[in-house]
Parts: structure tokens; C-alpha cells; sequence
């Protein structure tokens, strides 16, 4: 289980890093209520019915529960009804009351997992799904903070989509820049007819209202060569770098700029 305190960025707009932080604190104790405490640092673990939970820390504002074993999906849905639970009730920082939603997402193991990052990855993607599910859970509020976005010229875009809640509708409704094509669709781009009628799909409309298309996940040279043909000219992936830091990918920029001028003046003799 992977759960996102939505909106987290407003706690240190607002309060400070410092209050971000207190609400970091106050939140980890209440999960911690949740699994009951134990002595592993930077880890709490408990003896449940279903088996130890641990909890961590896995980001800035994203933690993860797990569950060692979860016999029927109804158990992880009560424990993550439980977490919701804790969280609704509103927190005191700095004498200023405040509320905290978050965005959980759930995925159970498969015999089929080879690794554990591949569970992380799922459960990552349930947690994205729920989130997009905000959005268009209140379109008219979404509107009027994408509206107020654009308006000091920053750039929007649709996560996840494809697979997200969100209709073709929403493309003409919500004011945004760019509608990033989820990776299980390019995944299984080259295998699935229907996956590449998705994708055609979206690029069709996105284009004509003068969106651009990202495609998420590209990891193969065939999967690049199939989104030219449909239309989509932005993609990301580890075909083309493992994830950088900002100078790194500056540098990258730099050098792959220079070797398609050069390429190009080859080409023009």
C-alpha cells in the first residue's frame, strides 16, 4: 500500500518547511497508531491477525504499508479505511488547525512478481489512479485552479491517461498543456492491437485541440519508432536515460543536441 498526501505543497507554501515538516511528524504518528509501534529505527513494525505490518517512509510525502500477509483484498481495503480514518481528523501546527487528505493505493503480490519493486510500482500506479479520480470528482473546482495556473503561464498536464477516470470530454473541459499516455499502454504497445487503438485514440483528438502527447514508460527502440507513426513526437522512458539529476540531464541535452547537428550537417554534403 502507497499512500500520497495530496496537495503537501500548500503545508510549506503556507507554513514553512518547518510546519511541512510538523505535519510530516504528525502524520507518521498517526499511521504509526495505526500498525502500533516497535523498536526498528526509521521502520514500525506490529503483530496483526494477518501477519506483521511494517511501515516506512518512502519519499517526501509518501508513505508505505505493508501488510506480510494479506489473505482476501477486503483485509487491505479495512486497513486502508483505517489509515483514511486516521488522517480525516483535522491537526493543530503552529495554532493553526489544519486537514489532510491523501491518495492510497493498493496492490496485492502475484505469484508472478519476481521482484519487489514490481509491487511497488503497481501499488504506485493504484495511488496515481486515485489521485487523476480528484480531479473529476469536482471538475468545476479543477477548472478554476487550472484556469489560475495558466494564468501565470504554468504548464498542466493530464497523468496516467488512458487508464485514469478521465473522459475524452475532459480534454476539451480542462484547461491543460500536455496529456502524459500512461505506460502500461506503451507497454504493451507492439503485442496488443487494442492498446495501439487506445493510443490512436487519444493522440486523434489531443492533437486537433493542439495538446501535446507524452508517452510514458518507453523502454524499446520499436516502441518509439510505432508512437512516430501514430502521431506522438514526446516521449520518456528509460530507452532514453535512467533518471538524472538536473546538471546531468543538462549535460545530456547538450551533448545529444550536438551529435543531431552534426548528423545533420553530414547529411547536407
Amino acid at each position: 500500500m502507497i499512500l500520497n498526501l495530496d496537495g503537501f505543497k500548500v503545508f510549506n507554501d503556507t507554513m514553512g518547511t518547518a510546519g511541512g515538516d510538523q505535519v510530516l511528524q504528525e502524520i507518521a504518528r498517526r499511521l504509526e497508531s495505526c500498525c502500533r509501534a516497535a523498536d526498528t529505527p526509521g521502520q514500525t513494525s506490529v503483530k496483526m491477525p494477518h501477519g506483521e505490518i511494517s511501515l516506512c517512509r518512502l519519499d517526501g510525502d509518501v508513505f508505505g504499508v505493508l501488510p506480510e500477509r494479506v489473505k482476501h483484498p477486503s483485509e487491505a481495503m479495512r486497513l486502508a479505511y483505517r489509515v483514511q480514518s486516521e488522517l480525516n481528523s483535522p491537526l493543530t501546527v503552529n495554532g493553526r488547525e489544519a486537514s489532510v487528505a491523501a491518495s492510497i493505493g493498493i496492490a496485492l503480490s502475484k505469484a508472478t512478481q519476481e521482484h519487489a519493486e514490481h509491487l511497488l510500482r503497481d501499488a504506485d500506479d493504484a495511488m496515481r489512479r486515485a489521485s487523476q479520480g480528484i480531479a473529476t470528482a469536482n471538475p468545476d473546482l479543477t477548472c478554476s485552479l487550472l484556469a489560475q495556473l495558466n494564468r501565470v503561464e504554468v504548464g498542466t498536464s493530464i497523468d496516467d491517461f488512458g487508464i485514469a477516470p478521465v473522459r475524452l470530454e475532459d480534454l476539451r473541459r480542462f484547461p491543460v498543456d500536455t496529456l502524459k499516455i500512461d505506460r502500461s499502454l506503451v507497454n504493451n504497445l507492439l503485442a496488443d492491437r487494442v492498446s495501439r487503438d487506445v493510443v490512436d485514440l487519444i493522440l486523434t483528438p489531443a492533437l486537433k485541440l493542439n495538446k501535446k502527447v507524452v508517452a510514458e514508460g518507453i523502454e524499446k527502440a520499436a516502441q518509439v519508432e510505432q508512437l512516430r507513426a501514430l502521431g506522438c513526437t514526446f516521449g520518456q522512458g528509460y530507452f532514453f536515460s535512467q533518471p538524472l539529476k538536473a546538471a546531468q540531464a543538462d549535460e545530456l541535452i547538450r551533448e545529444q543536441y550536438l551529435s543531431a547537428r552534426a548528423m545533420r550537417a553530414v547529411e547536407s554534403k
